[in-house]
């Protein structure tokens, strides 16, 4: 629909907009939200994406920013949701369900699957057998400002402003920033996001136990963004919106 108004199929979407393109390293984040601004609702005593916005569609085009990314920055309550068998889903590329992806990947010369780092505290033990699970086809390392116990490979990160000097001295052009709105929120607060990938189920959830796409204090100043892409997706009622910090 924006910024011109055509048909096209699903698969592709994204990896057409060539994000590594632009000069790095950049960051871009992907969230899927309800009309009611929901990210995750609890759902059997944990937050998690809800059921009722969750759908294959929006799946398929977060995967098509992973496969583009050097990186994956996850939260560490993946890590220990992946230990106890709870997660929803593991780090990106799903190499069964997208093996186009993988393909891609290679054709462009990059590794199988991205690097998965771990955002976290430092102050409590990772599950290391997650770890070395995810260690088998990618590499892992943790950002925290300590090293957590278990931490096979580690970074120090102590401020998000310092993200972006870590992905430079690594090499790393372009990062998907997957983890929750609270981690978010830093990163906005840190001029550290550069742009955001939006899916808008067009549902109303409401609950009393929810999370949101920023959590935390009032950004000073807020964070402004550009609409950058917009498309209606035709097979259910959502709306992908490609935002870049203006």
């Amino acid at each position: 629909m924006f910024p011109e108004h055509r048909t096209r199929t699903l698969a592709g979407a994204f990896l057409d907009l060539n994000l590594r393109a632009a000069a790095g390293p950049c960051i871009v984040a992907a969230f899927l939200a309800s009309l009611d601004g929901r990210i995750a609702t609890e759902t059997a005593g944990r937050m998690q994406v809800p059921p009722a916005t969750a759908n294959a569609r929006d799946w398929r085009l977060f995967q098509e920013i992973a496969a583009q990314a050097d990186v994956v920055l996850v939260a560490s309550r993946l890590a220990r949701e992946c230990a106890q068998g709870c997660a929803q889903a593991p780090p990106p590329v799903d190499a069964a369900a997208f093996p186009d992806l993988i393909a891609w990947r290679k054709a462009k010369g990059l590794a199988p699957q991205p690097e998965v780092w771990v955002l976290a505290s430092g102050r409590q033990p990772l599950p290391a057998p997650t770890l070395a699970v995810w260690a088998e086809t990618r590499r892992v390392r943790v950002l925290a400002p300590v090293r957590p116990e278990g931490a096979p490979d580690w970074l120090p990160l102590a401020d998000m402003r310092e993200l972006r000097g870590l992905l430079a001295e690594a090499g790393m052009r372009l990062a998907c920033f997957a983890a929750g709105g609270r981690l978010f929120r830093r990163l906005l607060a840190a001029d550290a996001c550069d742009a955001l990938f939006l899916t808008l189920r067009l549902r109303v959830l409401a609950g009393a136990r929810f999370a949101t796409l920023a959590e935390g204090a009032a950004l000073m100043p807020p964070a402004d963004f550009r609409l950058a892409g917009l498309w209606r997706d035709t097979g259910m009622e959502q709306l992908f919106l490609h935002l870049e910090r203006a």
